[in-house]
């Protein structure tokens, strides 16, 4: 004689077996997924110091209104001539930096004041920029400027005028 109780039970650990490795498959594939979604690494902001230069250049490149890039020590000598070029270049490293230039001018008294912000969708372009005061008669006179900074190698840079 035949025993059903053993051919439902063998039938039941059947169907638990294949729900099992269902489950199983399922979570394997899901992790899969997830392994596939890792963060992306963050962008690394570029970074920004002011160099101190004490014979600055302003009647030959103070306000016009630009900025200027000098990837080398030899194109800093160009740009600047060999004294200026000499004592910015013992503040920056070559290697990781670029010296940048900007030249600007604005309206006083009051006058305004150049700024520097990390922009694009990216946020790897430097833009710098002179912020007017607001609400306030000026006009009086003109200031001419003139400054150096210190900004990581290869990042994009422009000048945006006042703001």
């Amino acid at each position: 004689m035949v025993d059903d109780r053993q051919g439902t039970n063998r039938g039941k650990t059947t169907m638990l077996n294949r729900v099992m490795i269902g489950l199983a498959l399922l979570g394997l594939s899901v992790a899969g997924l997830r392994a596939d979604k890792s963060p992306e690494p963050p962008v690394a902001t570029p970074k920004v110091r002011a160099l101190k230069a004490t014979r600055p250049l302003f009647k030959q490149l103070g306000g016009k209104n630009k900025v200027m890039v000098a990837k080398t020590a030899a194109e800093l000598d160009k740009l600047l001539g060999k004294v200026l070029a000499t004592e910015l270049g013992k503040q920056v490293k070559f290697a990781t930096e670029q010296v940048v230039i900007v030249s600007y001018q604005t309206s006083g008294p009051t006058f305004g004041i150049l700024k520097h912000e990390v922009k694009g969708k990216d946020k790897k372009t430097v833009e710098f920029y002179v912020q007017e005061p607001k609400g306030v008669p000026r006009g009086q006179a003109l200031k001419l400027g003139l400054e150096y900074f210190a900004v990581t190698k290869g990042t994009p840079v422009k000048y945006a005028g006042t703001k």
